[in-house]
């Protein structure tokens, strides 16, 4: 990141530590997103757009069952003034997605063969058997992230995100050279889910913090942030499910080829959203949930978080809209020039999206769990519902896509209006 980018960032953010903090997670995120796109031209000519697509299925599969692994208690680890309380929900976590995992592995035995028929699975079938450890990997690093933000440990964050990607990174390129196994995308992926696991969990191990919670403490904070399980989980999953339900409904129309090409425009398209919005997100939870609980307002670190990632946002989203599909198809392949116009398609929703959505945890911050799950249910509805119309419709690809972006652009506006009324704790 260059001098200047960062003297911005000092201009702009309240406080020092907060600029640093930003930077620091800024900087592990730079790095853990570089390395995909540096292989990417590679993976894109070792692996097909169908295997792309599996791979898409699988995430999404994952992304949506995470969200009940934990019960959404990780977002209640910074709000405990005691360390204690903050300790008693990560193990509570633990629990939670130990008992959780092995009843979708249950699942998963049961139902193996409907999945597989039903998803067109045929070579890659065996990978239905690691959806509950994926699960309990992602749930699990969840709550440590967390943890280690209350914490103020922004370097082991950014060093879990860059070991995870390296991880990933090598082994999709080991098993596409080698073709030692099938699905190398999906073992690669689970390779760098353990390595994050490992770093993140190191320090809450090395504490011994799991030996130093009483039970009873356990089912105190289970029933004091009992909202979470009973709320937030429900409108977190159906949040989880706009964003990832629509991909199945759009490899079942179109082919898990197509599923392929929006998955990698989408990941392109993440890339920036990653590189500032994710970063400052977890740094704009801390900070926000500390003016929150002093004041009982947030307005002043939002509104300037707001202007910032607008104007960060703007320019590099307008240029990507005009080069797309030539830099698509010069990169990753002339077969993936599809991926680059259904980038077009999608820029504006990833705008409003890149703005909206770190602060959108204000839900959480001023514990607005309602309005929260009358968002995420409008998120839901026009996220599924302009797929499902425009399949109604027997719209094309590019014309499904298009309704989808526009629908959720307009629910996010939506939910920046409603955040920032809870930040001047006008709601």
């Amino acid at each position: 990141m260059s001098s200047d980018m960062k003297e911005r960032l000092n201009k702009v953010l309240p406080t020092s530590d907060f600029a640093k903090s930003v930077l620091t997670l800024m900087t592990g995120t730079t790095i853990a997103q570089a390395i995909p796109i540096l292989i990417s031209p590679i993976l894109t000519r070792l692996f097909s757009p169908e295997e792309f697509g599996i791979l898409a299925l699988y995430m999404s599969v994952v992304a949506i069952l995470s969200v009940v692994v934990t019960g959404r208690y990780e977002l209640a680890i910074l709000l405990p003034k005691k360390d204690e309380d903050a300790n008693a929900i990560v193990m509570l976590i633990l629990y939670i997605s130990l008992v959780l995992s092995l009843i979708f592995l249950g699942g998963v035995f049961l139902c193996k063969d409907f999945i597989i028929s039903y998803f067109g699975l045929g070579k890659l079938s065996v990978w239905v058997y690691m959806f509950p450890l994926s699960v309990f990997l992602v749930g699990w690093s969840q709550a440590m992230k967390y943890w280690l933000n209350r914490k103020a440990k922004y370097k082991v964050m950014a060093t879990g995100q860059v070991s995870q990607t390296i991880s990933t990174s090598s082994s999709n390129l080991f098993l596409g050279f080698t073709h030692f196994i099938s699905g190398g995308l999906i073992l690669g992926g689970l390779m760098g889910q353990f390595v994050n696991t490992y770093v993140v969990s190191r320090l809450f191990i090395k504490e011994r913090t799991f030996k130093k919670v009483p039970k009873s403490k356990i089912k105190l904070v289970a029933c004091r942030y009992k909202n979470f399980p009973k709320i937030t989980m429900f409108s977190g999953m159906i949040n989880m499910s706009a964003k990832e339900l629509p991909k199945t409904l759009i490899g079942g129309a179109f082919g898990m080829g197509v599923l392929g090409f929006l998955s990698l425009a989408q990941r392109m398209l993440i890339v920036p959203i990653s590189l500032i919005s994710t970063s400052m997100s977890d740094v704009f939870f801390k900070y926000a949930s500390e003016q929150y609980k002093e004041h009982k307002n947030a307005i002043d670190i939002y509104d300037k978080t707001l202007k910032r990632l607008f104007l960060i946002a703007i320019i590099p989203m307008a240029v990507l809209y005009l080069i797309a599909p030539f830099v698509f198809a010069f990169i990753f392949g002339e077969k993936w020039r599809v991926a680059g116009e259904i980038t077009q398609l999608l820029i504006p929703f990833y705008l409003v999206y890149f703005v909206g959505a770190p602060l959108n945890t204000m839900f959480s911050i001023a514990e607005k769990q309602k309005w929260e799950m009358f968002w995420q249910v409008l998120f839901f509805s026009f996220s599924v519902g302009s797929i499902v119309i425009s399949q109604f419709l027997g719209l094309d690809m590019k014309a499904t896509i298009l309704n989808f972006s526009i629908a959720n652009s307009i629910v996010f506006l939506v939910g920046i209006f409603l955040s920032r009324k809870i930040a001047k704790g006008e709601l």
